[in-house]
């Protein structure tokens, strides 16, 4: 009988819009070697895969954990084993869940193998190596690598993220969504990251404007999900400066959306401009499954974001991320040179299928835990 994983995320289940819980969801359901159990919603329906869910929580949570939800984690890590062999979680690194995780994991009569994905960095100044725990860290990019080997953290490993690949789309899908967001002819650029970290969005909103005046027909779409207590005067503050420059009637507020699959079809370019991923992966989800579906992007000089400039065919490219004259050129430049564009949507769509697939990701980590069981 295979051995047993259990993923500790937030609640196991949809909406499918937070990357830790997808790459434990795609880890599970490609996972070919063992099974995994998961920590679920009462109610909650499950991918298909070798996946066992135990429902410890009432409901789906917000984005950020509470102090019931986490109090159920601890609780079951301190509760008698399910037959797992190996604890994986998967969080931003913090000192205080760090803390807890290392007490918790003492209390344990036989000790199981912890392995830590770092989705995402913490703030600067966070320590880091008091901040992992881990037998074995998991990070994302070759950035993240390098300053958690500075901070002195042990047993690391990099493993890519995935993203699962659709098939291709083609002129009718991309018209078809087109249609269903009302949109009309013409250019079509999509902002899908943060409205306060990494301060993209205003990068962004400033050079819309300038985009506009070299492409009169271009259209923008904005879609930001809320992950603080000012998200929404942020917001506020986006569309009065859209406003004034006069291109509300060509811009779209989506806020947080299950259409992120229309608006990937339906855009020309994406465009995330930030200094800095506070709060997201390393390689931004949104980006990945634009790539995924042939959609090249303009990003900022966040050092990760730059890693996906170097990728074979440079599917995206950087630009300074507090130049929105800069943004401006990128964007215009792209989108009047239809050969460029077709090809950093080929090179996107390789590089997702080739580099960032969810079966390549699976065994990787499946390595992992061969290599950390055969130690324990």
């Amino acid at each position: 009988m295979a051995e047993q994983i259990l993923l500790v995320t937030k609640p196991f289940g949809p909406p499918w819009r937070d990357s830790s819980k997808n790459l434990a969801r795609d880890l599970a359901t490609h996972g070919q070697r063992y099974r995994y159990r998961v920590l679920a919603p009462r109610g909650s329906p499950l991918p298909e895969g070798p996946i066992d869910a135990e429902r410890i929580y009432r409901d789906h949570g917000n984005y950020a954990p509470g102090l019931t939800q986490n109090l159920r984690v601890a609780l079951r890590l301190l509760g008698p084993s399910r037959g797992e062999s190996a604890y994986h979680f998967f969080f931003a690194p913090n000192v205080r869940t760090a803390t807890v995780a290392r007490t918790l994991l003492r209390t344990q009569v036989k000790h199981r193998p912890t392995i830590h994905t770092v989705c995402s960095l913490p703030v600067a100044g966070t320590p880091l190596r008091e901040s992992c725990f881990a037998d074995r860290t998991v990070v994302l990019s070759a950035y993240a690598l390098s300053l958690l080997n500075a901070a002195g953290v042990r047993g690391l490993v990099r493993i890519d993220p995935c993203v699962p690949l659709p098939p291709r789309p083609d002129a009718a899908a991309k018209q078809l969504a087109r249609d269903s967001l009302h949109l009309k002819n013409g250019p079509v650029v999509l902002y899908a990251g943060d409205l306060e970290p990494g301060r993209g969005a205003p990068v962004f909103v400033s050079a819309m404007p300038r985009m506009a005046r070299q492409i009169p027909e271009m259209q923008f779409l904005i879609a930001c999900r809320s992950k603080g207590p000012y998200s929404h005067m942020a917001e506020e503050e986006l569309k009065a400066l859209v406003r004034g420059s006069g291109l509300m009637d060509r811009t779209r507020f989506l806020g947080e959306t299950d259409r992120m699959e229309e608006l990937l079809l339906a855009s020309d370019l994406q465009v995330l401009p930030a200094r800095s991923l506070e709060k997201k992966m390393d390689y931004p989800l949104v980006i990945l499954e634009g790539f995924a579906r042939g959609l090249p992007a303009v990003v900022g000089d966040a050092p990760s974001l730059l890693e996906l400039c170097t990728l074979p065919g440079e599917p995206a490219h950087g630009v300074k991320s507090d130049d929105p004259d800069a943004v401006a050129r990128a964007v215009v430049t792209i989108l009047n040179d239809d050969k460029l564009r077709r090809g950093m949507g080929v090179a996107a769509r390789r590089v997702a299928q080739q580099r960032f697939s969810p079966s390549r990701m699976a065994e990787a980590y499946e390595q992992l835990y061969d290599e950390v069981l055969r130690t324990r």
